[in-house]
């Protein structure tokens, strides 16, 4: 165990010298110092710890784990752990050590990976890697309600129905939760509105702000020339 120990020690001090010598970001430099004195913005839990080292036991090929943030900053941003060769390293990846688990993070990743936990979660049947990362969809999680579902709006719905003719706006927020919003332009008089409003718009917005319960539609649909379908 102490040689063990040793080697990691070792291992981080060369990295940190590396990055001194060869990297000019001073990002870098912060993160090695506060990784060699064991700050972690991630918490993985002693359970998690000893299922990615079994799991590495197993492995003849992937001999990493790296953990990144896809579409960072966004709604549909996702935490993501992968098991790779060198290959599947990133030049600007990180190195921390937990424990004895040795694990590269995504260098743009780490400032939405704040207060971010891994655990195990066991039962009767199977185990699970549980991932908690509230920060990853950035300033998002920080807005109202009201500005969370325009935010939706404008950047995941409107954009395609525009492509149609057609538009939406919200009109308000129930005191239950359900949204309320109005279709304009070729939206209106849609024989596809319902699938529309169902499908897309509520299946999606629930998803991102699931404390919402629906949506509700208050247009006078007219059918008329413009119509999309």
């Amino acid at each position: 165990m102490l040689i063990i120990n040793i080697k990691i020690y070792f291992i981080k001090i060369f990295i940190f010298v590396f990055y001194i010598k060869y990297h000019d970001d001073m990002m870098f430099l912060l993160m090695f110092i506060l990784n060699l004195y064991g700050f972690y913005m991630i918490d993985i839990t002693g359970s998690a710890l000893n299922h990615f080292i079994e799991l590495l036991s197993m492995q003849t090929k992937y001999n990493y784990i790296r953990i990144f943030i896809s579409n960072i900053n966004t709604l549909d941003a996702e935490c993501s752990i992968i098991f790779c060769d060198a290959k599947g390293l990133k030049k600007d990846d990180i190195l921390f050590t937990f424990s004895k688990l040795l694990v590269y993070i995504d260098y743009a990743s780490i400032p939405y990976l704040k207060d971010a936990k891994i655990d195990l979660e066991v039962n009767d049947i199977d185990s699970k890697l549980i991932i908690y990362a509230p920060f990853i969809k950035g300033l998002f999680d920080d807005l109202s309600l009201k500005d969370k579902v325009k935010y939706f709006l404008i950047n995941k719905i409107v954009p395609q129905l525009i492509l149609h003719g057609g538009n939406i706006k919200l009109v308000r927020i129930t005191k239950d939760k359900y949204v309320v919003v109005k279709f304009t332009g070729g939206c209106n008089g849609c024989s596809m509105v319902n699938y529309t409003l169902k499908d897309n718009i509520e299946s999606k917005l629930l998803k991102y702000v699931p404390e919402l319960r629906g949506v509700l539609d208050i247009t006078d649909h007219i059918r008329h020339k413009r119509s999309f379908y």
